[in-house]
C-alpha cells in the first residue's frame, strides 16, 4: 500500500510540475491530502501509534503532526487550483473522466488504507483460528 501511495505521488508531482492537466491533476491532489488527513484523524483518534515516515524519514508517526501538515498542503493545493481554475476555467471534456479516474483512485486508497488495520486483524485471528483448528484435530 506504502508503494501505491507514494507511487501515486510521485506521478501527481510529475504531472503537476509538467502543467499535464492541471485541474485534474489538482483535484486529485487535494483528494489525497484530505485521505492521508482523514487517515492522520482516524490514528489519533483511536490512540494509534503508527510508524509511517510521513512527508520525509524519521521517527515520524501517524497523528496530529501528520494531520496538520496534511490540511495545510490540501490547503496549498486548494489556492494553486483555483488559480489553475482562474486560468482554465473549465475541464476539458477529455480531462473529466481523468478527472474522476483520480479522484476517485485517491478516495478509494484513503478507505482501504483506514480499513488496513481492521482487516489485517481479522486476517490475524481467522489464521490463528485456522491453526487451532488443526491442531484440534
Amino acid at each position: 500500500m506504502a508503494a501505491a501511495v507514494v507511487a501515486a505521488e510521485v506521478t501527481l508531482a510529475v504531472l503537476l510540475a509538467a502543467g499535464v492537466l492541471g485541474s485534474a491533476v489538482a483535484a486529485a491532489t487535494v483528494a489525497l491530502f484530505l485521505g492521508f488527513a482523514a487517515l492522520s484523524l482516524w490514528a489519533v483518534r483511536r490512540g494509534l501509534h503508527v510508524q509511517c515516515n510521513c512527508f520525509g524519514a524519521g521517527d515520524r508517526e501517524l497523528g496530529r503532526d501528520s494531520l496538520e501538515t496534511s490540511l495545510l498542503l490540501a490547503g496549498a493545493t486548494l489556492a494553486y487550483l483555483a488559480l489553475v481554475r482562474r486560468a482554465e476555467p473549465s475541464l476539458s471534456l477529455g480531462e473529466a473522466p481523468l478527472a474522476v479516474l483520480l479522484g476517485v483512485a485517491a478516495a478509494l486508497a484513503g478507505r482501504w488504507s483506514l480499513a488496513a488495520g481492521e482487516l489485517a486483524a481479522i486476517i490475524g485471528q481467522r489464521r490463528r483460528l485456522d491453526r487451532d483448528l488443526e491442531c484440534a484435530r
